[in-house]
């Protein structure tokens, strides 16, 4: 394997697989959540799309800029997914959402671009000469574009790139206008701080083709390692309890049907329906939700208007045992 098909070639292929997995990922984020919920617009889906365009463009500055935001806050994630891979508890709390059992597991299993961000970043910067790019500068537009967007186009409850409030539960009580300032300043200035040093580093850098090929080597060993933790955990994953939503259910011109499940609070998820008004009268309807043959009311009296189509949310607790569950409605 020489050097040069290292560069030229390799890098280009890894470019291709993270655009795939970016497109597989986004697609999964608009199809099973909506586009309005932004479920595709976290830092580190982002970051998928992102390194894909700094390897074929050999782009330092740009890969520089979006390994500092991946080193602030993916760093924590591949920590708290290593601890609850080992030890089957939460650490952070930041990815109880991914083992909550209505999560798919296709969905579960492209989670894990994560282990493999950092490292190809890493070794594509010891193969690339610096570019002649304002690093700092794009760092600083980065982080305003995506926090500020993140703050005025999607939904409150979605918390996208944790800008309503701390993604750590043990700081839940860090919300609001004020917070969203502090932490928004502060990420994108810890950001600029890193890409500083980094670019730093980077512009110091002057490996020989042996240390190159060892970094290759050391590369390939972290993949092989992150592998094998993603087959771990996919077999942590499956020994869970899940919860299946049977197909829709409609009466009298009102439809209603699951939509997805994401995390809650603790042994607690929340599940997003949605109720449908096909019909030109005014609805006043009662849902409710069957699970293992116990019915239970979960809204009573919600005011549908002509052909309008709502989302609504229901807590349930973690099952302890796979179960169907089957939404129905009156009016």
């Amino acid at each position: 394997m020489g050097i040069i098909n290292i560069k030229q070639n390799w890098f280009d292929i890894a470019a291709s697989i993270f655009l795939l997995w970016g497109v597989v990922n986004t697609f999964f984020g608009i199809s099973r959540y909506g586009i309005e919920q932004g479920m595709y617009f976290w830092f580190c889906n982002l970051a998928l799309f992102a390194v894909a365009y700094g390897l074929w463009k050999k782009n330092t500055s740009w890969l520089i800029a979006w390994l500092s935001f991946a080193i602030i806050t993916q760093s924590f994630w591949i920590v708290d997914n290593i601890w609850r891979i080992a030890t089957e508890k939460n650490l952070f709390g930041l990815i109880e959402f991914m083992y909550q059992p209505g999560y798919p597991l296709d969905e579960f299993l492209i989670s894990h671009y994560h282990f493999f961000i950092i490292p190809t970043i890493v070794l594509a910067l010891l193969f690339f000469k610096q570019t002649k790019h304002k690093t700092i500068e794009l760092t600083i537009v980065y982080g305003i574009v995506i926090l500020v967007l993140s703050y005025l186009f999607f939904p409150k409850e979605q918390n996208i790139n944790c800008i309503r409030e701390s993604c750590f539960p043990i700081l839940e009580n860090w919300r609001g206008p004020v917070y969203s300032l502090i932490y928004s300043l502060s990420i994108i200035l810890l950001a600029s701080i890193v890409a500083f040093f980094i670019e730093k580093i980077h512009k110091k850098l002057n490996f020989n083709k042996k240390q190159k090929v060892f970094a290759v080597y050391i590369f390939c060993s972290i993949v092989i390692l992150s592998f094998g933790l993603i087959i771990a955990d996919i077999s942590y994953k499956m020994t869970l309890p899940t919860l299946n939503c049977q197909n829709s259910y409609e009466i009298s011109g009102v439809k209603i049907s699951c939509k997805y499940t994401s995390e809650y609070k603790e042994q607690q998820m929340l599940l997003i329906y949605s109720v449908e008004n096909q019909v030109a009268e005014h609805k006043l309807c009662t849902t409710k939700i069957i699970i293992n043959g116990k019915e239970e009311v979960m809204h009573q009296n919600i005011y549908i208007e002509p052909y309008k189509k709502y989302s609504i949310g229901f807590v349930l607790p973690y099952p302890k045992e796979n179960v169907k569950a089957k939404l129905s409605v009156s009016c």
